[in-house]
């Protein structure tokens, strides 16, 4: 016996807001949101985009109105993402090894990836405050890039020294500032 779903109204939809003017004159303030409605706020989850078919496997067909026709591939496509398009598979090849050499070609990127994350894990330790010890490793590979930089435009330069002599001198700063909290709070 098939259950059956009770009358219900729908929701009425809600109207766009508008605001009156203003009672010295002046123009009332700006919507929140566009007059479409849609959010202005930066998407921060929900689902991510569904993946294409790779646009490769299709050519149009020689019939006007008729659908695309489905090649197989006789090389590994250089622009081929597996993020953005669908897998593909067996039967998307002339040759079943360039399959495979796809699918390991995808599996050494995770394994890359993996690494890293096992490397980053090892650096940061235990469970503890990762955020502060992602976001230190993050301001240190930011400092190693810089320090590259200013040694390949300035070859001359020698920043070693020059961070060197910079700690000493914010180190002797604090100090300092340390003296004269303490001198004042004595007098």
């Amino acid at each position: 016996m098939a259950k059956t779903q009770p009358n219900v109204a729908a929701k009425p939809t809600a109207a766009p807001v508008v605001a009156a003017p203003a009672a010295n004159g002046a123009a009332p303030a700006a919507p929140a949101t566009p007059a479409d409605g849609t959010a202005t706020k930066k998407r921060t989850g929900g689902k991510p985009k569904p993946r294409i078919v790779y646009p490769g496997l299709y050519k149009p067909s020689d019939v006007a109105g008729a659908d695309p026709v489905r090649v197989k591939l006789k090389e590994i496509p250089a622009d081929y993402s597996p993020k953005k398009h669908k897998p593909m598979t067996r039967k998307d090849f002339e040759d079943e090894t360039l399959f495979f050499e796809l699918q390991a070609q995808v599996c050494e990127r995770k394994a890359k990836r993996f690494r890293e994350m096992a490397e980053e894990s090892k650096k940061l330790g235990g469970v503890g405050d990762v955020k502060a010890a992602k976001k230190l490793l993050g301001m240190q590979k930011r400092m190693n890039e810089m320090v590259a930089a200013l040694k390949k435009d300035n070859p001359e330069l020698n920043v070693e020294d020059l961070l060197a002599n910079l700690t000493k001198q914010l180190e002797e700063g604090a100090a300092e500032k340390e003296v004269a909290a303490v001198e004042g709070a004595a007098k």
